[in-house]
């Protein structure tokens, strides 16, 4: 999902000159965040559950490990913090199993990084919201949320 942000400005016009631009550093900066899942929820997830972030600023692009970095184009790589696995993934959304390694609950760490179309990390020194890291807990259970969002081979 791309969002586009307008910024409005008003200028009064009083003598000769032109107003200064509005800063708009912070509406072009590349920037990722987890919609599904979160760490405010107040539900266990279920183990089969769709990932979904909102990606600011940065188009996806498939990658290509042989291509020179562009800025603003590339894909982002999703990491678990218990198979140390990451994804390449090039929509805004991914079906995700979250491995309960025989137990009823597990706590989960998902990171949402943006990389260039090479797969190399964008710099979190000039880009820190290209980053972003849930906690949640999963459980199979009644009460679960997001059931359903890996695809079975029936």
């Amino acid at each position: 999902m791309h969002s586009i942000r307008l910024v409005a400005s008003t200028a009064l016009l009083i003598g000769c000159g032109t107003p200064p631009p509005p800063d708009a550093t912070a509406d072009t900066e590349p920037a990722i965040r987890f919609v599904f899942p979160t760490s405010e929820l107040a539900q266990p997830v279920c183990p089969d559950f769709l990932v979904a972030v909102d990606i600011d600023n940065f188009d996806l692009v498939d990658p290509n490990g042989d291509a020179t970095a562009v800025d603003g184009r590339g894909h982002w790589h999703l990491d678990d913090d218990i198979t140390g696995d990451y994804l390449v993934v090039e929509e805004p959304f991914v079906d995700a199993t979250a491995d309960l390694d025989g137990e009823s609950s597990r706590n989960y760490r998902l990171t949402a990084a943006l990389v260039n179309i090479n797969h190399t990390p964008l710099s979190l020194e000039a880009f820190p919201l290209s980053i972003d890291t849930v906690e949640f807990q999963v459980a199979d259970s009644p009460d679960c949320i997001g059931d359903g969002g890996a695809v079975s081979d029936r």
